[in-house]
């Protein structure tokens, strides 16, 4: 079955960074594929995009340029905080507060975004909100491992839930929801942060 939009698809692959020579970020095995619902919205449509109509056991080789994976990395995305902002009982918290971790944040509107600090002084903590891979172009060698319909895959779960927690017979109807994924970037010039 090819890869369609509202279809389960199960795939493996290796990660590169720039090319097929480069340096391998992530690599999924046979025994921990990567499955999701092609077109739902928790991928990058430039990823998708190169996978639509590969036949189960098909290879792919792709190239996905940084401005068509998580963009360039931006200046206004590095940041400083005020050192009020990781204090806890009026300390900075230490076990957060170090360069190189990755703090969980929220902005003004509710976003959550992640920043990494790259520096800490007295007055700020510099932090960087840029996607980790946010200009680094990404190279994808993997194959597709199989498609299935969306609505079995759901029915198949539903059901199983149902019975697990529910022994006896149920009057209800069931749903199940795709929750989109966070969005990485976020406005947050002039915007006030907090950590989640």
């Amino acid at each position: 079955m090819k890869i369609e939009k509202n279809r389960a698809v199960s795939l493996i692959y290796e990660l590169k960074e720039g090319n097929s020579e480069g340096r391998v970020i992530e690599a999924l095995e046979e025994s921990r594929p990567m499955t999701f619902i092609c077109g739902s919205g928790r991928l990058l449509p430039s990823f998708e995009s190169h996978l639509l109509s590969l036949e189960k056991g098909d290879n792919f080789n792709f190239v996905l340029d940084a401005r068509s994976a998580y963009g360039e990395r931006r200046e206004d995305m590095i940041i400083n905080l005020s050192p009020s902002i990781f204090e806890s009982d009026g300390k900075i918290d230490e076990n957060i507060c170090k360069v190189g971790n990755e703090v969980p944040m929220m902005d003004t509107n509710g976003n959550r975004i992640t920043g990494t600090i790259i520096e800490i002084s007295d007055t700020y903590i510099r932090m960087d909100f840029n996607h980790p891979m946010a200009g680094v172009d990404l190279c994808f060698l993997g194959r597709h491992r199989k498609t299935l319909r969306v609505g079995c895959i759901v029915l198949f779960i539903l059901l199983s839930c149902a019975f697990a927690l529910f022994p006896q017979p149920i009057h209800a109807p069931a749903a199940a929801a795709i929750v989109p994924r966070n969005v990485q970037e976020a406005a947050i010039n002039g915007s006030l942060i907090n950590i989640v």
